[in-house]
């Protein structure tokens, strides 16, 4: 998640099913630009909702800091955690 430039989306998408999220539409283009094939989506990782489930969810680099306040980051965490975006997490 969290497209950035998508680079690193182009070492696991032969293995897994990826998508780019990311809030700029303009990083979007940019992993569109330099990834084929990867769906992007434009959601804020504070109170994204987008509609299906993952086994794995990565927020790499400097991502996390655009949360900007530890009450976001907070939030943040309970989304990337807690929510049903996680296969795993209606088990616990």
């Amino acid at each position: 998640m969290w497209a950035g430039t998508g680079h690193h989306l182009k070492y696991v998408r032969d293995a897994f099913t990826c998508i780019g999220v990311d809030l700029s539409a303009e990083m979007l283009d940019v992993v569109r630009r330099n990834v084929r094939d990867i769906e992007g989506i434009q959601a804020d990782m504070i109170d994204m909702e987008l509609g299906q489930l993952f086994d794995v969810i990565t927020c790499l680099f400097s991502s996390i800091g655009y949360v900007k306040t530890y009450a976001n980051l907070k939030k943040t965490l309970q989304v990337l955690c807690t929510s049903p975006l996680w296969r795993w997490s209606r088990h616990y």
